[in-house]
């Protein structure tokens, strides 16, 4: 069959490719399937462009990676290409589509949804197209449209073995095509490639929704399956940079330490990252020398918040003293380093936000990524906040990791002001603002301003 997947449009002014659908577009592929990938995090892409791009791959079947940021954008997509073809298949997947199946499938002009790890479950059901869609029922991780109701089935056990799928189809996503604009803006080489090593996190904090999305089981990919997708794309694509996307990179010492370990042992002239948030008390010296020895310069901590009782209160399970004391370390060592703070947790007050604050711009961190507090669907706390909520008229494009969102400690404009004197009070220091001058390539620069200049004329459009 031929096979369209439409990656979730862009929500950020990166750009990076779709590891989820590369990863789906193997499966399939490997099933004997004709995949294609439109890639909407690419570039701005307008609904005229998507609808004849589907005219031209004439598809039989149609994925589509939904996001609670871009849903009413991906409504509205979806619509107008079930209006015009009808009878093709859609299929959706994602992290707003597994959180919320009903939902997603009541107000998507969707034929089905694909929940959790996806490969195994959009190659059955496929299957089962050729076959006998009497099956459906058995189909574990779907759900689907029977007439006026939504049918969910039993959720599909995890993969454990991650090594058994193929690696993103990168043939359908070349590296090398992508602005130089990619999660973090800051590189030193080019072409980039990011990498997920591993999926599901252990821990339960209140604020995010990988548990119940990814599971609660850190499952990862062997040293030497990260190892030869990292040599494929050096020789293939002459990538010299990597981003790793994990959400627990370091969980797993012996992953972190063994990765490193065949990276040396491969003797790839490369460098890498860690672009999400590490757990400081899930590194050491000797995890962190072999790290930098395989090429790893930039490092970042989920801090989330500079007060003990504040943590306990979002179930993170953290000493806060043991994070300034390790990132003084961890910067003597020469890593770049990073952290992700939350302003206005419900239960804390306008003192810990201030601490919050001061300890950032006090710090020896290079870079800050500061959220205000919002619930995700299938969070922990997206259950509390969301009773008696009209999920079908919520405004989901304002779930953004850095939009504010008021809660009853807090109003919004307080959680605005704060966000801005977050930001002015770390980056207005003149050796941070070298610091990243200094960083950026004119290459780099005239990508980042094409990319805005897109952005804002297609709000226009």
């Amino acid at each position: 069959m031929k096979v369209l997947l439409i990656s979730a449009p862009k929500f950020t002014r990166t750009s990076i490719p779709p590891l989820g659908a590369g990863y789906l577009a193997a499966a399939l592929e490997k099933a004997g399937h004709k995949v294609s990938i439109l890639s909407l995090t690419k570039k701005i892409t307008t609904l005229k462009e998507i609808l004849d791009y589907t005219q031209k791959i004439n598809p039989d079947i149609i994925g589509h990676t939904i996001f609670p940021t871009t849903f009413k954008v991906s409504q509205k997509i979806l619509k107008e290409i079930k209006g015009k073809w009808p009878d093709k298949i859609i299929i959706v997947g994602g992290p707003q589509a597994t959180a919320l199946p009903q939902h997603s499938l009541k107000n998507l002009p969707a034929d089905f949804a694909v929940l959790g790890d996806g490969e195994e479950t959009i190659v059955e059901l496929l299957k089962k197209f050729d076959e006998d869609r009497g099956e459906l029922p058995k189909i574990y991780g779907l759900a689907y449209k029977e007439e006026e109701r939504v049918v969910i089935n039993p959720s599909r056990k995890l993969l454990d073995n991650l090594d058994s799928l193929s690696h993103p189809a990168w043939h359908l996503m070349p590296p090398d095509t992508y602005p130089r604009v990619p999660i973090g803006m800051l590189y030193k080489r080019y072409p980039l490639a990011q990498l997920v090593t591993s999926r599901g996190c252990p821990y339960n904090c209140t604020f995010c929704a990988v548990p119940n999305i990814m599971g609660h089981k850190l499952r990862t990919h062997s040293a030497s399956y990260v190892g030869e997708e990292i040599e494929h794309l050096v020789k293939e694509y002459k990538v010299g940079e990597f981003q790793i996307l994990d959400d627990n990179f370091t969980y797993s010492y012996e992953h972190a330490y063994s990765i490193s370990e065949e990276i040396l042992k491969r003797d790839l002239d490369i460098v890498w990252k860690c672009c999400n948030g590490l757990r400081i008390d899930k590194v050491d010296n000797e995890l962190l020398k072999i790290m930098k020895k395989a090429g790893c310069y930039h490092v970042a901590f989920g801090f989330e918040v500079a007060d003990n009782e504040a943590l306990k209160l979002v179930k993170k399970d953290l000493n806060f003293a043991i994070c300034q004391k390790k990132l003084k370390e961890i910067k003597r060592m020469g890593f770049e380093t990073a952290g992700f703070f939350i302003l206005g947790i419900p239960g804390t007050n306008k003192k810990i936000v201030e601490k919050t604050i001061d300890f950032a711009q006090s710090s020896p961190l290079d870079l800050v990524h500061f959220a205000t507090w919002m619930p995700l669907p299938g969070s922990p706390y997206w259950e509390e906040y969301s009773k008696g909520i009209d999920l079908d008229n919520y405004p989901w494009e304002h779930i953004n990791y850095f939009s504010p969102t008021a809660n009853k400690d807090f109003t919004t404009k307080e959680l605005k002001d704060y966000l801005r004197k977050a930001y002015l009070s770390f980056y207005f220091k003149i050796r941070r603002i070298f610091n990243v001058f200094r960083q950026v390539k004119l290459n780099q620069m005239l990508s980042f301003l094409q990319m805005q200049y897109d952005y804002i004329f297609s709000l226009r459009k």
